[in-house]
């Protein structure tokens, strides 16, 4: 049970500390937020509220009263009824955890003294209803994809002096877009031989062809790059 209290007596205040690890979100958080069960409240109108603990150094079996985190400043509050669930966002605490240590450590606490009969006893993680216990609910989009397209690979290929290597075929694909739509590029480390305009590409779709063609009566070795290009990301195979 998570019993909060407000209280003039230092004796009977009571708040209550949770704390979920987030390091097994993967993806991009779009929306978070926290649902709370009252499953006891003593009294109308005890209202509650809820700040972003001051660290994470602490441990459900050892916390007390002396050793407790402390808070920040309250970013929700609400009014219990029993049984009835409470929920409040917690986005950016979220976020701002997913750059840290990936822990999320929240104190719920009473705002006011109300009297003897001030006590909320929230569900904890041993009830025995699943549905009442304490849960961080995510939205979140699954991480994009940003795989290179690809090509196979050219071999190494010599010619005779005044003559071309005629169309070599090679296949292109990418996961993220249709082959079709993917571009060739080709760029010659020695222009004197091979000028980039003599790198000629055919086919379609998966499918292409390269030629090249040595300047007339040039002799020698270029090292000819072919890239393949995406309309929003180059990638070079």
């Amino acid at each position: 049970m998570l019993t909060v209290k407000e209280d003039a007596s230092a004796d009977n205040d009571r708040k209550a500390y949770l704390r979920w690890d987030l390091g097994g979100v993967s993806g991009t958080v779009d929306q978070a937020k926290v649902r709370l069960t009252p499953v006891s409240v003593g009294t109308n109108a005890i209202e509650q509220g809820v700040a972003l603990a001051a660290n994470n150094a602490w441990s459900e079996s050892t916390v007390t009263w002396n050793n407790q985190p402390g808070a920040g400043k309250r970013f929700a509050t609400w009014i219990p009824a029993t049984n009835a669930p409470v929920e409040f966002i917690v986005t950016p605490q979220v976020l701002d955890a997913l750059t840290g240590d990936k822990q999320l450590s929240l104190q719920l606490y009473s705002i006011r003294d109300v009297g003897g009969a001030g006590g909320v006893d929230f569900a904890s993680r041993e009830d025995p209803n699943p549905a009442n216990r304490p849960q961080l609910i995510l939205q979140v989009s699954a991480a994009p994809t940003n795989t290179a397209p690809v090509i196979t690979d050219l071999v190494n290929l010599s010619i005779p002096m005044n003559s071309s290597t005629g169309p070599i075929a090679f296949t292109i694909d990418d996961v993220e877009s249709s082959a079709s739509s993917l571009a060739l590029g080709g760029v010659s480390s020695n222009t004197g031989l091979v000028p980039n305009a003599n790198i000629v590409f055919g086919g379609s779709g998966s499918n292409r062809t390269v030629t090249v063609t040595p300047l007339a009566g040039q002799s020698g070795s270029t090292v000819i790059t072919v890239t393949v290009t995406r309309s929003w990301r180059p990638d070079c195979q």
